[in-house]
């Protein structure tokens, strides 16, 4: 499947739905579909992005439904590194990732993306001003320190965000209909979790609630995960010969023919990454 040099780094997802509507709302919706237009104002999102790195990962996440990609830390204002496994190898597994959340209103699909991608690269979901769309830290590591209280792994991070901002930066017109970004109107909060024990530092949990916080009945509610891979070296051309897959079961470590069920997408560098023809064993710089 790929070079061994090149491992498989994962990350899960815990969704937990909840979606409150009114019961009125759909015939009010259509009633005045035509007239429509966002009116929320501009306002200044406390943008954040933190990383995880107690594990074999280091791997960023943010409060804009963004996860993976290179930017600076807020914590200590250092770079961030491209969802690098394991530490330390110069070894790049994601270039960046999003969440989208799509449902109908009334007669009207619409869709709100953490980035676009190569649709518009639309930016649609943000964060409250400071100090309330500010990232949580928690940690088991140290009883005695004020962000013990209530962590789960050694490093949570939460990050509540939504998509009803319509006048900030990173967001664009809808592609298909050149009109304002019309929102869902939901509010996610995203915790994230991870750990440096021998059995759990290959992975990071996701724990997602969606709340509907608008006067809309969504229907048909869906969630989806926007991937662009590029795996390889740091520095090192990566794109072009990235594979993917889905991998529904895998032999049990207990064997006896016996397979563990484990639904799992799987992307990896399709030929060990050979850099100006040779295959090579440091970063390219």
């Amino acid at each position: 499947m790929c070079s061994s040099r090149f491992g498989i780094a994962a990350f899960s997802l815990l969704i937990t739905l909840s979606i409150c509507y009114n019961s009125q709302a759909r015939s009010a919706w259509d009633k005045e579909e035509k007239a429509r237009q966002p009116t929320l104002a501009t306002a200044d999102p406390a943008w954040c992005a933190a990383a995880h790195t107690v594990g074999n990962m280091r791997f960023s996440v943010a409060n804009t439904g963004t996860f993976g990609g290179g930017t600076s830390e807020c914590f200590v204002g250092e770079e961030l590194e491209y969802s690098e496994y394991p530490k330390g190898s110069m070894l790049q597994h994601l270039f960046a990732g999003a969440i989208w959340v799509g449902a109908v209103i009334g007669t009207d699909t619409l869709v709100s993306t953490g980035f676009g991608g190569g649709f518009n690269g639309s930016f649609e979901m943000h964060p409250d001003q400071s100090p309330f769309g500010d990232i949580i830290y928690r940690s088991i590591m140290d009883p005695d320190l004020p962000e013990y209280e209530g962590a789960l792994s050694e490093q949570d991070y939460i990050a509540v965000y939504t998509d009803t901002f319509t006048d900030v930066w990173g967001i664009q017109p809808d592609y298909f209909r050149n009109r304002p970004h019309m929102p869902l109107f939901v509010e996610i909060t995203q915790k994230s979790y991870c750990w440096s024990y021998g059995y759990a530092d290959d992975f990071i949990l996701f724990d997602l609630s969606i709340k509907n916080i608008g006067p809309y009945v969504l229907k048909d509610f869906y969630l989806g995960l926007y991937v662009d891979s590029d795996v390889g070296y740091m520095g090192a051309p990566q794109s072009m010969d990235d594979v993917c897959g889905f991998l529904s079961t895998a032999p049990s470590p207990f064997g006896c023919g016996y397979e563990d069920t484990v639904n799992i997408a799987w992307t990896a560098d399709t030929d060990g990454d050979p850099y100006e023809g040779e295959f090579i064993d440091k970063p390219v710089m």
